[in-house]
């Protein structure tokens, strides 16, 4: 730990605005950080920002005396899509000229303020600049604006050292600049077995509805799946339109269509519920700079097939089976042995049980009160205790 010699009260601006009513994955980091945060004695003074919408997510939120909320219009939630982020953005560089003096966290590279160097920005992955095609809007704001911005910035957080290393790449900044820390879930340790209407033994998906998310790879490596397994599929997300264009792209006969089904929104409680419940949870993205799902449905005591690429082997260690997602076959091919190959099932769902352990909210928000005192207070007034070494990976890249 950090032992600090200084006893002089100072702030840190939180930016939460991309927390909105509908939880997305940068919206649950926010949150779940947040959550630790304010039970942590400190003698930091906070003040954290939160849009209107997402207030049924934290007015349970015990908040201490060295917290201060304040709330914005509903206008920059995330809920508003390209108009929300558009005007986070301008919102944070706002907040960046109404705190000039203070250090001023920005929990996601797309609120990220143009012209302060006292700023600490999580940089969740650089998926833009990876497949430029899928991300037109964003390509030219991650390759020339925020390289711009994070050379000025005190500090960069990413969620695994995959995209860390992705980050010095293309941005060019040195190794002591960025921290790798990883995320975590909420266990729920299978407390819903059973508990979803009888229906046929299914695999199932869940996550964002676009082409990152290879939805057309997994339709296509379930129907060669179908061949050999009586089995259907069921897929979670939030965009039911662009869902079923897919879904026709592929040229599914009626049959097939039957045996696929699409939810939209989901709560909470009812993913837990299909993860707890489903024979197989299929994620092979093309991309991820950290990875809630796969964790979650193992939490939830599901086994589970990933990509080969990105942050997964670091994430899900050997507790996955893994695969190509360009290659719809081999999915498929994991899907049957999987499923098939009762002793790999038995052992993934152990595996998988055990990796979940070693990640907690607790830790990655302790993490991140480290990087934030060690900002917030000069070199010259921090005293580093030897032990004070970033661990963030060492429990979590080897075997589970």
């Amino acid at each position: 730990m950090l032992n600090f010699i200084s006893g002089s009260k100072k702030s840190i601006i939180i930016n939460a605005t991309n927390i909105g009513h509908k939880i997305n994955g940068i919206g649950n980091y926010t949150l779940q950080l947040i959550k630790q945060l304010v039970s942590m004695d400190s003698n930091i003074n906070f003040i954290v920002y939160f849009n209107n919408t997402c207030k049924v997510h934290v007015e349970k939120f015990n908040f201490p005396n060295n917290f201060e909320v304040r709330w914005v219009n509903k206008w920059l939630s995330p809920d508003k899509k390209f108009f929300g982020h558009l005007l986070r953005l301008f919102y944070s560089n706002y907040l960046a000229t109404k705190h000039m003096g203070q250090l001023q966290f920005n929990t996601s590279p797309l609120e990220v303020c143009f012209f302060k160097k006292n700023q600490i920005v999580t940089v969740h992955d650089v998926i833009p600049i990876l497949f430029k095609k899928l991300h037109k809007k964003q390509y030219h704001f991650y390759k020339v604006i925020l390289k711009y911005v994070l050379r000025q910035v005190k500090m960069v957080i990413t969620p695994s050292r995959y995209t860390k290393d992705l980050v010095h790449k293309y941005y060019g900044l040195r190794e002591s600049k960025v921290q790798a820390i990883p995320l975590a879930i909420d266990k729920v340790a299978c407390q819903y077995k059973d508990e979803v209407p009888a229906q046929s033994p299914y695999i199932l998906y869940v996550g964002r509805i676009n082409e990152m998310k290879n939805i057309s790879q997994i339709i296509k490596s379930y129907l060669i799946a179908r061949n050999t397994l009586d089995i259907d599929l069921i897929i979670v997300g939030n965009d039911k339109e662009k869902f079923d264009y897919m879904l026709e792209e592929t040229k599914c006969d009626a049959d097939t269509k039957s045996k696929i089904k699409f939810y939209q929104n989901v709560s909470e409680v009812e993913k837990n519920k299909l993860m707890n419940n489903a024979e197989l949870f299929l994620y092979p993205t093309l991309f991820e700079g950290f990875g809630f799902p796969p964790l979650e449905a193992m939490s939830n005591g599901c086994p589970v097939i990933v990509s080969d690429n990105s942050s997964f082997p670091e994430v899900c260690a050997n507790a996955a089976y893994y695969v190509d997602p360009k290659n719809e076959k081999e999915i498929a091919n994991g899907i049957v042995e999987v499923l098939t190959n009762h002793a790999l099932k038995a052992q993934l769902i152990k595996k998988g049980l055990e990796r979940v352990q070693l990640f907690s909210w607790r830790e990655t928000a302790l993490e991140h009160m480290n990087v934030l005192k060690s900002i917030l207070y000069e070199p010259n007034t921090v005293r580093y205790n030897k032990q004070t070494i970033q661990k963030s990976f060492v429990l979590k890249e080897g075997k589970s």
